[in-house]
C-alpha cells in the first residue's frame, strides 16, 4: 500500500497538514491499495497563491517553450505507462489493456496534442499591418 502524505506547493513537497485521508481500494477485492492525504483550505490557498505568483514569469515564456514543458510531462507519463495502467486498472476494476489505452496512453495523447495545438493556434500572427498575438490572462483556480 502507498500512501502520498504529501503535497507539491511552489515546487516543494511538503507533509499534509489535515490528518484527513481518502482511502483508494481495489474494486475487484476491496483491498486497500492506498491513501491520499487531503489537502487544508491554507495548503489550497497556498498552491494557488504558488501558481498566481509563477505565472507572471511563465506568461513571459514563448508559446514553443511552454509547449516544451507540456511535453515533458507527457514524456514523464510515458515512462511510467504500466504502474499507471495497473493502479488504474485495479482502482477502476477495468482490463490492463484498456487502462493502458484509454486511462494512460490517450491522455499521454493529449498532452502532446496539447502542446502541439499550442504551438500553432498560439503563433503570432500578421494580419496586413496588424499582427494578432496571443497573451496568457491567468491562472484556473
Amino acid at each position: 500500500m502507498t500512501a502520498y502524505q504529501h503535497h507539491l506547493i511552489d515546487g516543494i513537497w511538503t507533509a499534509a497538514q489535515s490528518a484527513e485521508i481518502t482511502r483508494i481500494h481495489d474494486s475487484a477485492s476491496g483491498t486497500e491499495l492506498g491513501q491520499v492525504a487531503h489537502g487544508t483550505r491554507e495548503e489550497i490557498h497556498l498552491a494557488v497563491r504558488a501558481a498566481k505568483n509563477a505565472f507572471a514569469s511563465w506568461s513571459t515564456l514563448p508559446v514553443s517553450t511552454r509547449a516544451d514543458y507540456v511535453r515533458g510531462i507527457a514524456n514523464q507519463l510515458e515512462e511510467q505507462v504500466e504502474q499507471l495502467a495497473q493502479g488504474v486498472a485495479a482502482e477502476v476494476g477495468m482490463p490492463l489493456k484498456l487502462s493502458r489505452r484509454i486511462q494512460v496512453q490517450m491522455p499521454i495523447l493529449a498532452w502532446r496534442a496539447t502542446a502541439d495545438l499550442a504551438v500553432e493556434c498560439l503563433a503570432d500572427v500578421a494580419l496586413g499591418h496588424s499582427t494578432l498575438n496571443h497573451v496568457p490572462v491567468g491562472i484556473v483556480g
